[in-house]
């Protein structure tokens, strides 16, 4: 009887028995505190200060249990929350000062796993991070796809900054990727010049740096890549701009 080969990813997932943990906190004393609490208990922990740090460090280290503040700087924890749960992909266990009935209630209504109000004890946020990751379960393992949820295209919400794939999977978008992503969707498959993204995020085409958006883009892309696994349809175009090189519909 032949050797039933398991795939090195599952054997991998199967074997893991912590998991990846990312603390968005702008606090810097608490944030380093837990990261450091989260290391020294076997867990691969980092932290970001804002939302922006967090999607920027999720295109290299990404996670999968997040402890989140909400009161943070720039997009607050509510929207990241929301981004998360969109995805599908992760836990999430809100550690906030918002104490409130309706503050839990909008926290866990929002898509989040568990809410802690602070002061809480660093010992109850690591059981919150592993009851979470047990129920996680087989959907990390083998996430389930159902035929009647497939689109057939991608699609840009306008309410909550994601671009879903064809498939369902979910990509939080920053304003600026969401304002460049709107911008080749709405082109209907034509280039756009970079002078249209440039004015698209809010640049003069005569002092804009276009390094920024191609560093901006190859971000963007490196995102896609840990947070949905798959490629953008998003191409260069030597010497002119980038074209969504797929159907993108706005909704």
């Amino acid at each position: 009887m032949p050797e039933t080969k398991i795939p090195a990813i599952i054997m991998h997932m199967e074997q893991q028995t912590k998991p990846r943990v990312a603390v968005v906190e702008d606090e810097s004393d608490l944030r380093d505190n837990i990261v450091r609490f989260f290391n020294a208990r076997g867990y691969p922990c980092w932290g970001a200060e804002s939302a922006e740090a967090f999607y920027r460090e999720m295109a290299l280290h990404s996670a999968e249990v997040v402890v989140l503040d909400l009161g943070l700087p720039g997009e607050d924890g509510l929207k990241v929350a929301e981004h998360l749960a969109a995805a599908r992909h992760y836990g999430i266990v809100i550690v906030s000062a918002r104490g409130s009935l309706d503050d839990r209630l909008t926290g866990l209504g929002v898509g989040a796993d568990a809410y802690l109000v602070k002061p809480v004890d660093l010992r109850e946020i690591a059981a919150s991070v592993d009851a979470v990751w047990r129920r996680l379960g087989e959907k990390r393992l083998s996430p389930t796809i159902h035929p009647g949820n497939i689109a057939s295209r991608w699609l840009l919400h306008r309410n909550h900054w994601t671009l879903s794939t064809p498939t369902g999977a979910s990509l939080p978008l920053t304003p600026s990727e969401y304002r460049f992503v709107r911008c080749l969707a709405e082109s209907s498959g034509e280039p756009v010049s970079k002078e249209h993204i440039t004015v698209a995020l809010g640049g003069s085409p005569d002092s804009y740096d276009y390094h920024r958006i191609e560093s901006m883009v190859s971000r963007l892309r490196k995102k896609a890549q840990t947070v949905i696994r798959c490629e953008l349809p998003i191409k260069a175009i030597q010497g002119y701009g980038f074209v969504f090189s797929d159907t993108c519909e706005l909704v």
